[in-house]
């Protein structure tokens, strides 16, 4: 997973080896900066899909935001019973067993996410120090949902992030778009506020340049897969959200046909944080031919 430097001259990255994982950041010349997360032991594997992974700098380029499993607490992992001899040797209980805690008890079931986000089922959200060379996991996020497609907010005051709610299920998440979701944000402190809908599907959350605008992509809960989508706008300055883009039910022949893709692309503002830019596919032709929109919105 890697990510660029605003700059553009330097490139951060995860590295994973074996069961281990690095955040390493790379200039022209080579790698400047390695951190060990699994070493650092705050978390456990760090989250590389579409679905939940992020990897994003702060404005000040000190800190990076990321995604990764919740490290499991101590409370987890059961004691499994081993024999003892028979002789009655030292140390021996009285059930003839001898407790080996630490060790992890494989026969509880927790439920992940399923089809292609298997061992994926508690995210949390994580900032790694460059210059300190130390991770944190962020509190505040509530426990009933998982945080994925996080940023930072405006000005690095806290984080922006999508949950979907666990219930009634998580399994199948991938190719079901439609789940109960919405846009929270959380400050530093761990303070979480939801800025949209808490009774929609919502995803991809993009902020402009100047801070001041949030775009998200919103839909039915439990609605058709691969839905038309609504496009919202969320000012950061009244703390309101606002239609841009409603449903299209009927496209007319030639026209925008609406917003299918459950995912907008990372730079889709102009610098001038007044135009928004995505595609939408119209119709599908064998031969060479135009089969997307360039869609730009002017506000």
């Amino acid at each position: 997973m890697t990510t660029q430097y605003k700059s553009e001259t330097d490139c951060l990255c995860v590295q994973s080896c074996g069961a281990g994982f690095s955040l390493q950041v790379w200039s022209r010349t080579g790698m400047t900066k390695s951190i060990d997360l699994t070493a650092l032991n705050q978390h456990g594997k760090v989250y590389e899909d579409a679905q939940f992974g992020s990897l994003a700098w702060s404005s000040c380029e000190s800190r990076v935001l990321y995604v990764a499993e919740r490290r499991r607490a101590k409370a987890e992992s059961l004691p499994v019973l081993q024999p003892t001899p028979a002789n009655g040797s030292e140390g021996a209980g009285p059930s003839g067993m001898e407790e080996q805690a630490g060790r992890e008890d494989r026969s509880v079931y927790r439920e992940d996410w399923g089809e292609g986000l298997t061992s994926k089922s508690l995210p949390v959200l994580c900032v790694a120090d460059v210059h300190k060379g130390s991770v944190s996991v962020l509190q505040g996020v509530p426990e009933q949902v998982s945080p994925g497609q996080a940023l930072w907010a405006p000005g690095d005051s806290g984080v922006v992030f999508v949950g979907w709610w666990h219930e009634p299920f998580r399994l199948g998440l991938r190719f079901c778009s439609n789940r109960r979701s919405a846009v929270f944000c959380v400050d530093l402190e761990g303070n979480c506020e939801c800025l949209s809908s808490d009774s929609s599907a919502v995803s991809s959350p993009r902020l402009s340049p100047d801070g001041r605008s949030l775009v998200y992509l919103q839909g039915r809960v439990f609605g058709p897969h691969a839905q038309c989508l609504q496009l919202q706008l969320f000012d950061w300055q009244i703390r309101r959200s606002s239609l841009l883009l409603d449903v299209v039910s009927r496209p007319t022949p030639g026209q925008f046909a609406g917003v299918y893709d459950p995912l907008l692309p990372r730079r889709c503002w102009a610098e001038d944080s007044r135009r928004l830019v995505f595609s939408s596919p119209s119709r599908s032709r064998k031969v060479r031919h135009r089969t997307h929109w360039i869609v730009c919105l002017c506000f």
